[in-house]
């Protein structure tokens, strides 16, 4: 009896610590979000040296896991938030920076001019090491996923024209068929692959399109939970998670958001949105409530507007 009590507690102690480890992973993710918006809010504010700590306590926090590279634009802000580019601690911060070919580019836009030259410390990265299996695959599936997507928005280029058969002009020509087709595509990719990031494959960044288009049809409850999971796993940004439920929220039932993230624009509060609410006509209860769903994605208080994290290079311009 002794034996099975034993087993029972030594299974239990290893249930409760891969549970408590894969709580504490999705904190990290969320505390990462807070730090971003936090220096977003200091910069708006003209404290570009707090902006500065909270970018740094972001690093510290995406350093603790591995499977995620680092965002381009946040080692772009940290590299020109140096004082000066003889800095030693900017040689050594560069020499750790990991950098993908694709974005060679940006780094040569955006970095200052005077720190141009630390990009020879920077250790480059195979993309494939951030890539889904079969990602070959799954850039195919993409790629007809968003000509199917911009032709139900009268946006069809050659190139997406030439994916496009008799079936899926079908499908682009009836807006529910459409959205339906967005919605299987994007489920049998997170059943097929897993969480799928922007570094996932060469085109996965154009994923975030069909989320937000997906917001202003019924079939968005189905992704919805997909999109938590991906933003506690760190495959989605806590901004651009908030930002499509909002739409979801607003555009398709017209009632109060959850983030409020569309909350400053008077005008689409409508007699066709009756039951929208602007900031200014919430109660001190509901306000308190919505800033508690921000806090759970790491997002600040009203008023503060969350943007894109990109943002945060401009507070390094020239």
């Amino acid at each position: 009896m002794k034996i099975l009590n034993l087993i029972f507690i030594f299974c239990l102690s290893g249930f409760c610590f891969s549970s408590c480890q894969k709580a504490a992973e999705k904190q990290v993710y969320i505390d990462y979000c807070y730090q971003l918006n936090q220096s977003l809010l200091h910069c708006a504010q003209g404290d570009k040296e707090a902006a500065t700590e909270n970018l740094w306590e972001a690093q510290k926090l995406f350093d603790q896991q591995t499977s995620i590279p680092q965002p381009y634009w946040l080692n772009i802000a940290l590299l020109n938030s140096f004082a000066s580019p003889q800095d030693e601690a900017l040689l050594a911060f560069a020499r750790e920076v990991k950098i993908r070919p694709s974005e060679k580019e940006k780094y040569l836009q955006k970095l200052k001019k005077d720190r141009v030259e630390v990009m020879a410390n920077f250790q480059e990265v195979a993309e494939e090491v951030y890539f889904v299996k079969n990602y070959e695959a799954l850039e195919k599936t993409i790629d007809t996923l968003m000509a199917v997507d911009q032709a139900l928005r009268g946006n069809v280029s050659d190139e997406d024209a030439a994916l496009l058969n008799d079936q899926l002009w079908a499908l682009a020509n009836d807006t529910d068929l459409g959205h339906r087709y967005l919605r299987d595509k994007v489920l049998e990719i997170h059943q097929s692959y897993g969480y799928v990031g922007s570094f996932s494959c060469a085109n996965c960044g154009l994923l975030v399109a069909p989320y937000l288009h997906l917001a202003d049809s019924h079939y968005f409850e189905d992704i919805a939970a997909y999109l938590h999971q991906a933003l506690l796993k760190g495959y989605l940004d806590a901004n651009t998670y908030a930002l499509t439920i909002d739409r979801a929220t607003y555009r398709e039932r017209g009632k109060d958001e959850f983030y409020y993230y569309f909350n400053f624009y008077e005008n689409i509060a409508t007699e066709e949105k009756p039951n929208f609410k602007t900031l200014a006509k919430l109660s001190e209860a509901e306000q308190a409530e919505v800033n508690e769903r921000r806090r759970s994605i790491g997002i600040p208080d009203l008023p503060f507007v969350f943007i894109n994290f990109v943002k945060i290079m401009d507070c390094y311009k020239e």
